[in-house]
This record gives structure tokens, C-alpha cells and sequence, in this order.
């Protein structure tokens, strides 16, 4: 293209860096003088601005992604403090014992505070402990699926084998895994510093009722494709979902 600009005033401080800076970006540049101008976007092969490349790139690039996840969902229906949690947990990057014990930090056991039997990582501690396994297949039950028992976390965050039969319904279901897995953490810690009297009390709490309750109030608010009472959603969720 022409070098040659017409300027309404003189270019002068600063802007001179810019201009030159233009230039230089410009000189390699030629016009399609056939075609309209428009916008084309990088991140996708058809040049169309999708909402999901942008997704992957800030989860490749800035945030991190687990090796073993093409990319991390962030999910509006639920809240942003349990959507960085599972992002972290897809990343590995929560104090279960053995990561603690990786970092030098002392301990008297990295035994899982569930069962007391077996080390405790991430898959052992959020789907394989046998006080895990149950509240997977309640919500198994609760969503109306008939997959298999997931054997580790990516199978649970990539979501391939849990398919409700509609997209509203799929992330109705996607969104209450996220808040099991936070639940879990924190039936974890109230274990860890609770008094050893009331150890057997906390182990008998119902996760799944605070499940249930936590996701009918956001979906409520935050959903259009959600329309049900709290009776309904107990029993069959998927039949309160457009």
C-alpha cells in the first residue's frame, strides 16, 4: 500500500512514535480492493468470532489447563468462588495431603480423612473413597443417568459420559457436578478440624440435600431455561428444565 498520509494537523510528540510504529506494521500489508472490509478472528479457522476459542485461549495461555482436559467450562449458573475451585482441582492444585507433602509441609499421615486407609490425592479423595462413591451414584440416580461410576476426576470434569438428554439439562448437570465436588471439599475440611467426638456425626451428613438445595436457588435466580419448585427438583430435576 501507499506511504503517503494527509493529516488535518501536524503529527508531532509522541504520536510520531506511533505513526512510524503503524508503518512498520503496515509495510508488509496489501488491499483486497475486490472484497469488502472486515473483521476476521485469529483463534478460529473459519475466521468467525466464537465465544469458545476465546474460552480455550484464556485457558491455554493465562489460565492453565489439566494436560488431561482439552479446556476448563466456566459456568455462569453457579457461583464464580466454586468455578475457580474446580478450576484449581482440575489443575491439581488443591492442599489434598499429598500435595501438602510435595510442598514439605508436616504431617502425621497423608491418609485420606474419610476412610483413614488410603493416600490422599485427588481422585481418591473427590471420586474413589468408598464415603465418595455413594453420593456419585445418588447423583447418578437423582439426574435419571445410567453411565457408569466415574473412576477419576477429568472423567467427571470432561462430562462425556453424562449425557441428560438435552443441552439445557446437560449443564443443569454439569453445574451440579461442580457443586458436588465443592461440597465434598468442605464436608473434607469440616472433618479435618472437627473435635474427634463429633467425628461420626459429621461422616453421617447429607451432602446431597445441600446439593440440591444450593443448585434449585441458583438456577432460580439465574436461569431462564429453569421453571420448577424445590418438591420437583428433589425428585426429578430434569422435568423442570425448558
Amino acid at each position: 500500500m501507499g506511504k503517503h498520509w494527509e493529516w488535518a494537523n501536524t503529527v508531532r510528540g509522541h504520536a510520531n512514535g506511533d505513526l512510524q510504529e503503524l508503518n512498520d506494521l503496515l509495510a508488509g500489508c496489501s488491499l483486497l480492493t475486490s472484497e469488502d472490509d472486515n473483521w476476521k478472528w485469529s483463534l478460529h479457522s473459519n475466521g468467525v468470532f466464537k465465544v469458545k476459542t476465546l474460552f480455550d485461549a484464556l485457558d491455554k495461555h493465562l489460565l492453565g489447563v489439566s494436560p488431561n482436559l482439552n479446556s476448563f467450562y466456566w459456568l455462569s449458573s453457579i457461583s464464580k468462588k466454586i468455578n475457580v475451585f474446580d478450576w484449581r482441582l482440575s489443575l491439581d492444585k488443591i492442599a489434598t495431603r499429598v500435595n501438602l507433602l510435595k510442598l514439605g509441609v508436616s504431617l502425621d499421615n497423608n491418609k485420606c480423612p474419610f476412610c483413614d486407609r488410603i493416600q490422599e490425592d485427588r481422585d481418591h479423595l473427590f471420586v474413589t473413597c468408598s464415603y465418595i462413591v455413594p453420593l456419585w451414584r445418588s447423583y447418578l440416580a437423582w439426574w435419571g443417568l445410567s453411565c457408569p461410576l466415574p473412576n477419576g476426576l477429568n472423567n467427571i470434569l470432561n462430562g462425556a459420559n453424562f449425557n441428560t438428554g438435552s443441552a439445557n439439562s446437560n449443564k443443569a448437570a454439569f453445574a451440579s457436578r461442580y457443586v458436588l465436588l465443592w461440597l465434598i471439599w468442605k464436608w473434607r475440611n469440616k472433618l479435618v478440624h472437627c473435635q474427634p467426638e463429633r467425628r461420626q456425626s459429621i461422616l453421617k451428613e447429607d451432602v446431597m440435600i445441600s446439593l440440591g438445595i444450593m443448585i434449585h436457588l441458583w438456577f432460580k435466580s439465574r436461569s431462564k431455561w429453569f421453571d420448577g419448585d424445590f418438591e420437583t427438583w428433589k425428585t426429578c430435576p430434569r422435568a423442570l428444565i425448558l
